[in-house]
């Protein structure tokens, strides 16, 4: 699967008003601890990161070798192990037993790591204050009143927080496809938007939430991929979300049958966008 990366202008970057951290999920599923139980398909079908995007990360906060770096939520080690390549000493928090077994083995023989079974809240901050503070597709699960003062709290003097996210967009380049998509949900799941296919996700409120909590030199960088899935590993990636994960049976399975059904009619593979949205910012 070839994968090509590309950073986008700033001037395709538009602020979505939408608050972080709400989710339209049941109770059970409003926790990040609910992917420890398709780990392995976790691992198997959600997309990495770009070099690129770590190469920002380098830039912007200056990083040398044995930098202290402290990740949240490091899921199976999809961030962990270019952090470790970079030569980064790394503090990994996973809380979810799978989870962590999977990122201990991706990033075994890699030195310089300490992986603990702690949510971020939770931390004693025990090894800091960090140089770098990251965090992969998780920070949304942090109740913003504690992540971003403890983010500050931690990090040490003119130190960096990385934060970021893969937003997936099907379809993104063929309207007639994307629109037979965007059809089944609205079948099966009327309160479910279709992605934005420009300007940035709902995230993107987390700036404001950064420059409230002392941090300077906002930034924002966008890369785009795009690579293609069968029926099956489409499915594969979707049941690896919480919101699909939350469905019933009743929901779940005739939605995934309608969508298999609108790929192998139409092309075989689905062409997928991933953007991945960074959030750079600098404790003062």
């Amino acid at each position: 699967m070839s994968r090509h990366f590309a950073l986008l202008p700033p001037e395709t970057f538009k602020l979505s008003e939408e608050k972080e951290n709400l989710f339209m999920i049941d109770s059970e599923h409003r926790d990040g601890l609910c992917f420890n139980s398709v780990a392995e398909n976790y691992d198997r079908y959600r997309p990495g990161y770009s070099g690129a995007l770590f190469r920002e990360i380098v830039r912007y906060a200056d990083l040398t070798s044995g930098a202290n770096v402290l990740e949240i939520g490091c899921g199976t080690g999809k961030a962990t192990l270019p952090l470790l390549d970079l030569g980064c000493s790394v503090t990994a928090l996973e809380p979810g037993d799978a989870l962590a077994a999977v990122a201990r083995r991706n990033c075994a023989g890699c030195r310089n790591l300490r992986l603990l079974p702690v949510r971020f809240e939770d931390f004693d901050g025990e090894g800091g204050p960090f140089d770098l503070i990251c965090s992969a597709t998780a920070f949304h699960w942090i109740p913003a009143e504690i992540g971003y003062p403890k983010l500050s709290a931690l990090l040490k003097q003119g130190g960096c927080a990385a934060l970021f996210w893969n937003i997936r967009i099907p379809a993104s380049g063929d309207p007639v496809l994307f629109e037979r998509i965007q059809r089944v949900y609205r079948k099966y799941r009327p309160e479910s938007r279709p992605p934005e296919k420009v300007g940035l996700s709902r995230y993107s409120s987390c700036l404001k939430s950064l420059a409230r909590h002392g941090f300077r030199r906002i930034q924002v960088r966008v890369f785009r991929d795009f690579f293609t899935a069968s029926a099956e590993e489409y499915l594969g990636l979707l049941n690896t979300y919480s919101d699909h994960l939350a469905l019933p049976s009743s929901v779940r399975l005739p939605l995934e049958c309608e969508l298999a059904d609108v790929i192998s009619a139409s092309v075989g593979r689905l062409p997928v966008e991933n953007r991945q949205e960074l959030y750079l910012a600098e404790k003062e």
